[in-house]
């Protein structure tokens, strides 16, 4: 199992000392039935609030995206966030959604830590890693695994343009936090 943690010098001089968190895990940790809610609903933004029940069948992902997020030192709150699926069908050039942002007050109204879990990249796209700061992250996930980026929201980040031919899946949970660490970093 890949896991690396890696300190990022920032390049915005508001922003406090943090860590990016990278994990391939096996594809089976979270149920079939979840990964084909989200896939045949296209590209989809689900926000939630104190009732998760109301999206059951996304709430296994969820659970582990807290587990993800806590296990690395980030807080994590499950009742508020907000899940999206990004998919990309590439052929020739293709402009990410997002240019650099950060992910606090973005899609949901709060601050949030987020893991992005990378379902599909085929290996016929040039591109199409995330930058976070000056250092790029690869997004190509093993056979039967998923790659996972666990980060806190307020670092700029963003998805390097692609172009070639084929298909990048990514999810994206974003968990409500107060304190962006349970610990502090060293």
């Amino acid at each position: 199992m890949l896991y690396t943690k890696l300190k990022i010098k920032q390049h915005k001089p508001f922003l406090q000392k943090m860590a990016v968190f990278v994990q391939d895990i096996p594809a089976d940790q979270i149920p079939k039935s979840v990964w084909n809610y989200i896939l045949k609903r296209g590209n989809i933004t689900v926000a939630f609030g104190n009732d998760i029940s109301k999206i059951k069948q996304i709430a296994p992902l969820i659970a582990h995206a807290k587990k993800c997020l806590l296990s690395n030192n980030f807080c994590a709150d499950d009742t508020y966030g907000l899940v999206e699926l990004h998919s990309y069908n590439v052929k020739g050039q293709k402009n990410p959604i997002f240019g650099e942002h950060i992910d606090d007050y973005g899609g949901i109204t709060c601050k949030v830590n987020t893991i992005i879990y990378y379902i599909r990249k085929d290996p016929g796209i040039v591109g199409g890693n995330l930058r976070v700061g000056n250092k790029i992250y690869d997004c190509s996930p093993p056979p039967e695994m998923i790659r996972t980026i666990c980060m806190p929201g307020n670092i700029y980040h963003e998805v390097i343009p692609m172009s070639g031919k084929g298909i990048r899946k990514c999810v994206v949970v974003q968990l409500r936090c107060e304190q962006r660490y349970l610990f502090s970093p060293k």
